[in-house]
């Protein structure tokens, strides 16, 4: 695909906090869009009527409602100014990637030794080369480590060594965001990321007088320890159950005390260690499940070149991956297809693929000028972009070759995702593959919406604002869009 190399600027726009964590937006509130509005107007009266029924400022939202077919901009409003997305703009990681790489492979998983095999043995060190695969299930390493059996070995006599090398990445605090460091989605992008660097932690009541608990697939570097009292009660969590850490992200023990309720079950998945050190935990838990025996520990470190190839783990393709990330709304896989982009890797880098973003945002003709993408994933308090520029990136995709792994890869309206639950028992149903988005003070929603006549319009409303019923405002909007566009 050719580049074009003139620069595209890019400016920050600034923000303001309020408060609860929240972001305020001024972008004016006197109803006007702006760019123009609809044939030279402004806002059409019924949308007008539904931001006042929602609560909705007009200067806190921007939309683009623009016809597929014709290329008609059915209602345009406040569609220049920067908003934050939140994970809306997935969308746009999802298409740069398909138009960087197509459907080949794009990350592979690699083991390496320095030592030799021998009567069931690897005498020396084994390197666990991580090439950035955001999708390695729990049951695909354990298959990974399986595979090393099959090749006889049973016993590892040395280190591990794990070589993240793949992404240069500045380091990553889990707990910036929003304090939640150990829930999922603050983990950041790593090499070698297993199971999304997560560890579902089950809690059982075990006759009258027991509690167990136990992390789900185990891990040698994390590691739960139940000090429950049985009790009475509601079974819920966590109740009168109460966590406390030990240790510190690359080794930590995680006790759970107080009173847990007979004939109770309850789970959660945290993601608690460092990225090297969950995969490490993981290795030693899954090899030990598969039987084989490890003499050795683990540290991080770049595999030599005179380094042996033993085995090799291909990643999904990347309409797979972008179907992942879209439906599920997975922060992790988006920061690795977002890194993917540069140009200038292994190893990747947020710089490279913010620049390498932006060539193509040039040539598909969108205006990026006040954009700022930081990760690729959404959960950024800095990420901006224009709903005429996603408008934008929602024709780009519709023009492309590989238009239905796109368009299929975002949730359905009614049906399945982060969708699933939207204008479900309504005749809205399944008439539209939409991306959600949602921050404190921050909702979004970007797709491809049918109409009543069958044709389809691209669908961007941005709404950055606290208070208000903002979602309710999207169901009213998309069902104007719908009625509006068959018209």
């Amino acid at each position: 695909m050719p580049r074009l190399r003139a620069a595209v600027a890019v400016v920050v726009v600034a923000v303001v906090a309020a408060a609860g964590g929240g972001y305020a937006f001024a972008h004016g509130d006197n109803g006007s869009d702006g760019d123009g509005g609809v044939a030279g107007g402004g806002l059409p009266g019924e949308v007008r009527g539904l931001m006042k029924k929602h609560r909705i400022r007009a200067g806190n939202v921007g939309i683009w409602i623009q016809r597929a077919d014709s290329g008609e901009v059915l209602l345009a409003h406040n569609a220049g100014e920067a908003f934050n997305p939140a994970s809306a703009v997935k969308v746009v990681t999802g298409w740069a990637a398909i138009n960087a790489h197509g459907a080949r492979r794009l990350f592979r998983t690699e083991m390496r030794h320095t030592g030799k095999i021998q009567n069931g043995e690897l005498r020396g060190d084994l390197y666990l080369i991580g090439g950035g695969d955001p999708h390695i299930t729990a049951d695909n390493f354990l298959h990974f480590l399986n595979r090393l059996r099959d090749l006889g070995v049973r016993k590892i006599k040395g280190d591990l060594i794990i070589d993240d090398g793949f992404f240069d990445l500045p380091s990553h605090d889990p707990f910036a965001f929003d304090g939640a460091g150990r829930q999922p989605y603050n983990a950041g992008a790593a090499a070698l990321a297993v199971n999304f660097q997560a560890q579902k932690v089950v809690v059982v009541s075990e006759g009258k007088n027991k509690a167990r608990a136990q992390t789900t697939p185990p891990n040698d570097n994390f590691v739960v320890r139940a000090e429950l009292r049985p009790g009475g009660g509601r079974c819920r969590w966590p109740g009168r159950v109460r966590e406390r850490y030990e240790g510190n992200r690359e080794k930590l023990t995680l006790v759970l005390s107080g009173v847990f309720p007979r004939r109770c079950k309850k789970q959660f998945v945290v993601a608690p260690l460092e990225p090297a050190a969950h995969a490490a935990g993981a290795f030693a838990g899954a090899w030990r499940r598969l039987g084989g025996e490890w003499d050795g520990s683990w540290r991080r470190g770049a595999a030599p070149k005179n380094a042996r190839a033993l085995l090799t783990m291909h990643s999904l393709r990347v309409p797979q991956l972008i179907y992942a990330m879209n439906k599920h709304s997975s922060n992790l896989i988006a920061r690795h297809l977002f890194l993917s982009l540069g140009e200038s890797g292994p190893p990747y880098s947020l710089p490279a693929a913010r620049a390498a973003m932006r060539e193509q945002l040039a040539e598909a003709g969108v205006d990026a000028s006040q954009w700022f993408v930081e990760n690729g994933s959404g959960l950024s308090r800095r990420t901006r972009v224009t709903a005429r520029g996603m408008g934008g990136v929602l024709a780009a995709a519709w023009r492309h070759p590989m238009r239905a792994e796109i368009v299929s890869s975002l949730p359905i309206l009614g049906v399945d995702g982060t969708l699933k639950k939207r204008l479900r028992w309504s005749p809205y149903r399944r008439q539209g593959h939409l991306k959600t988005g949602g921050l404190n003070g921050v909702r979004s929603l970007a797709g491809f919406l049918r109409d009543a006549s069958g044709g389809y319009v691209f669908f961007v409303s941005l709404i950055n604002q606290n208070g208000g019923a903002a979602k309710n405002f999207e169901d009213a909007l998309i069902q104007w869009a719908h009625g509006k566009a068959a018209q």
